[in-house]
């Protein structure tokens, strides 16, 4: 690297290693100009936190950021890679709905189907919210059927029911983690390095059937739209979303909301249960107008 690189040159420098190296890849296999510019507001990023103004500094991050993502792409396998947003069908949404970050997925991309289980919260106590669990068997065994991959993220309402669903039907999982709020981009990426060999072969190794995703914090100012991001990111990351409690003018309502606005008259495979204490009619009849599949739930 030339010592005498700018700022902007030494990111478009960064970002030309990047992809080369192919770890730094966007959600399909065809590298347009979104995906440079994407790679290029990375790079930018990484170079405005450096605590380094000179270009030697420069040049030593430049090194230890491509070390790190060799290491995060090869550590134990050959099938772990970066991703700019979503990749997939959900790349389209990625912008919009999380606006521009990074994933790191330290097992590889499942291919499957994605199937979000999404709800409002439950409430206490969990344990009578019978119609609810049967909802949520009526959605797993529906995945099991359409060999769909269920998703999951950080503190959303469904996690840890969704998590023990997934073993106990013996489905595979897509588990999002999300950034502190606190974390920049490079502490995340730092965390990703001194995570690396537990994630891929110690300890904590996770079940060949869970695919964890990591994702970075927001790499510019857009952070994608209104709502928690933990609901915002299985929702974009989902091919189809099955409803199993929807509180009127909560979260979960505009967020489906919002899923049908943009699904540009193109038909949403959205299933809500219909049970009391689960879906308002209100709610029901009108996202069923606008596309919604009903489904009795019988306990």
């Amino acid at each position: 690297m030339n010592h005498d690189l700018s700022p902007s040159a030494e990111a478009a420098w960064l970002v030309a290693e990047l992809w080369e190296r192919k770890l730094l890849r966007s959600g399909t296999e065809q590298l347009g100009g979104t995906d440079q510019s994407m790679g290029l507001e990375l790079a930018e990023f990484l170079a405005r936190e450096s605590r380094f103004s000179s270009s030697d500094g420069r040049q030593a991050v430049g090194r230890r950021v491509l070390r790190i993502l060799d290491r995060l792409s090869s550590e134990g396998s050959s099938c772990g890679r970066f991703t700019c947003g979503l990749p997939g069908n959900a790349q389209g949404r990625s912008f919009a709905w999380l606006g521009h970050r990074l994933i790191w997925w330290p097992c590889g991309v499942p291919t499957n189907p994605r199937l979000a289980i999404v709800s409002s919260r439950l409430g206490r106590p969990v344990e009578r919210r019978r119609s609810w669990f049967a909802a949520l068997r009526a959605a797993c065994m529906e995945a099991e059927c359409r060999n769909e991959l269920l998703v999951c993220a950080d503190k959303t309402a469904a996690e840890r029911f969704v998590r023990r669903s997934a073993g106990l039907f013996q489905l595979p999982l897509l588990a999002f983690q999300l950034a502190r709020p606190i974390h920049s981009a490079s502490e995340w990426l730092l965390r990703c390095d001194q995570q690396r060999s537990a994630i891929v072969a110690g300890p904590d190794r996770f079940p060949p059937s869970v695919w964890p995703a990591w994702i970075s914090p927001p790499l510019t100012s857009d952070a994608g739209g209104a709502g928690p991001l933990q609901d915002r990111v299985v929702f974009a990351a989902a091919d189809r979303i099955f409803a199993c409690l929807v509180r009127p003018s909560g979260n979960i309502e505009q967020l489906l909301e919002r899923r049908i606005d943009e699904s540009s008259g193109a038909a949403l495979p959205l299933v809500l249960a219909v049970a009391a204490g689960l879906v308002s009619s209100p709610v029901s009849d009108r996202l069923e107008k606008r596309g919604a599949k009903l489904l009795p739930i019988h306990v």
